[in-house]
């Protein structure tokens, strides 16, 4: 599996009530139909897509998003490699991230449909 796309960002605490590290979000695909129509979502959630956090080449936690696409992953504090994994062409599925806080990451998948 390659990874499509590269970012660093630096992750700041979300909220103080979650104790921890970690990294959560959404994974949403789009278009869903090869015409898109003022008024109807051309895009929807991303529901049972493994999302992971890897050091160097090795998976150190991974999590399958639910119903509504969200997902969460807990982390200690250092560098990690995110990725989405499916049978998607684009959008971004990869990010590095340093994790210090709970901190929103979301992805956005290209499905193909044209």
């Amino acid at each position: 599996m390659t990874l499509i796309a590269s970012s660093l960002f630096w992750l700041a605490p979300a909220s103080a009530r979650q104790p921890g590290t970690g990294l959560y979000g959404t994974v949403t695909k789009s278009p869903t139909s090869p015409v898109c129509v003022a008024g109807h979502p051309c895009g929807a959630v991303a529901a049972g897509v493994r999302v992971e956090a890897l050091r160097g080449s090795t998976v150190v936690v991974h999590t399958t998003t639910g119903r509504r696409g969200g997902y969460r992953l807990r982390l200690s504090p250092g560098r990690y490699v995110i990725r989405v994994l499916g049978a998607f062409r684009g959008g971004r599925r990869a990010a590095i991230v340093r994790a210090g806080g709970w901190t929103r990451l979301d992805f956005r998948l290209d499905t193909g449909i044209r």
